[in-house]
């Protein structure tokens, strides 16, 4: 018997985190999944979805550059991005600072207040716009089938129907029309933190029957209450655990971009502003 105390609850976490890493992969979805939103041209002549990108790089060091070319269907107004790698640069993004441009109609004088009046009354779509994996030697990226979001039951929690603060000095997602908690996450996302957050209790049962094999004491008293037994030893494991998917969160939800110098994904907490941001990815 492995008589280790939590070694049970990491194998737990460890496979669970394995089963779901590989569905996805077996859909075809890759490591990450980078993602444009999208809302539609206040042009009345237009009305296209427009994806709003910062910048259409992936990858900006000299030898390992790599970029995304948006192909454009003027007339069906439709976009579909395709992963360019070796010598050249990309377009500029659609997304400036304090404006924004329609790739289908040109109009490129597009102010934030618009946006936000646009996502508002209409919404805001996402794109899926390239497709980042790992490769034996390094980041590989791809260009992304003609695929939607993943067709997931909607998980239903009553704190995930709260509103957000609408407070824009600090917090501006609910001006774009991202309006409760439920909002800044995908439907992945959330089946992914659910199912650790789940196995947070499960696992500090598994940590205290450990500890107890092992020979700490099985007195019943907590950590907080001064405990030093199986109990306390599993109180602080399963406080670590939720710190750690606390951070996880981070970078698991709608709010967290793509670094385009270090190749990785970028906490959510990078910037203040919802408008410097509007991609994002989903590992």
């Amino acid at each position: 018997m492995d008589a280790r105390p939590g070694r049970k609850a990491h194998r737990s976490f460890v496979s669970e985190s394995a089963v779901i890493q590989g569905i996805w992969r077996r859909r075809g979805h890759g490591d990450c999944l980078a993602w444009a939103r999208t809302v539609k041209c206040p042009n009345p002549a237009c009305g296209a979805q427009m994806p709003l990108v910062r910048s259409f790089w992936l990858a900006t060091k000299q030898a390992k550059k790599a970029w995304i070319e948006p192909v454009v269907d003027k007339q069906a107004k439709t976009v579909q991005f395709e992963v360019k790698t070796g010598e050249g640069v990309p377009a500029k993004g659609t997304k400036l600072r304090g404006k924004s441009q329609c790739l289908f109609c040109g109009i490129n004088n597009i102010t934030d207040a618009v946006l936000r009046g646009q996502a508002q009354q209409y919404g805001m779509g996402r794109q899926l716009i390239a497709i980042v994996a790992e490769g034996s030697r390094g980041r590989i990226y791809m260009s992304p089938p003609p695929i939607g979001e993943d067709a997931l039951e909607e998980l239903y929690t009553e704190w995930l129907e709260q509103p957000l603060s609408d407070n824009a000095r600090w917090f501006s997602p609910p001006g774009y029309g991202l309006k409760t908690y439920r909002d800044l996450f995908t439907p992945r996302q959330l089946v992914a933190l659910t199912t650790f957050s789940d196995l947070v209790s499960e696992a500090r049962e598994l940590v205290s029957a450990d500890a107890a094999v092992a020979g700490l004491p099985k007195n019943g008293v907590p950590l907080h209450k001064g405990g030093a037994g199986a109990s306390a030893y599993a109180d602080a494991i399963e406080t670590y655990l939720a710190f750690g998917i606390n951070h996880l969160a981070r970078y698991s939800c709608v709010l967290a971009p793509w670094n385009t110098t270090n190749q990785n994904v970028v906490s959510s907490f990078w910037s203040a502003s919802f408008a410097n941001g509007l991609g994002f990815c989903r590992v």
